[in-house]
């Protein structure tokens, strides 16, 4: 086999492995993001007013924030 045809090869290989790879990752970055949303506001003000509280903006601004240091 020439050299050349070996690196043409190589080179369609990687592209198509690039091009498979980014739309697989996206397909299930969508999947993911879909099936467990990320926690907004609303969502703690709801979660707080199901267990009987009064969502204050100050308290929500205060979990928001623990949240992010825990990440």
């Amino acid at each position: 086999m020439q050299t050349w045809i070996w690196l043409l090869i190589v080179a369609i290989a990687m592209i198509a492995g690039f091009v498979g790879g980014f739309f697989i990752s996206r397909k299930y970055m969508m999947d993911y993001f879909k099936e467990n949303p990320p926690i907004d506001e609303r969502m703690i003000t709801q979660m707080m007013a199901q267990m009987g509280q009064k969502p204050s903006k100050k308290k929500v601004q205060q979990i928001m924030q623990s949240m992010k240091q825990a990440k």
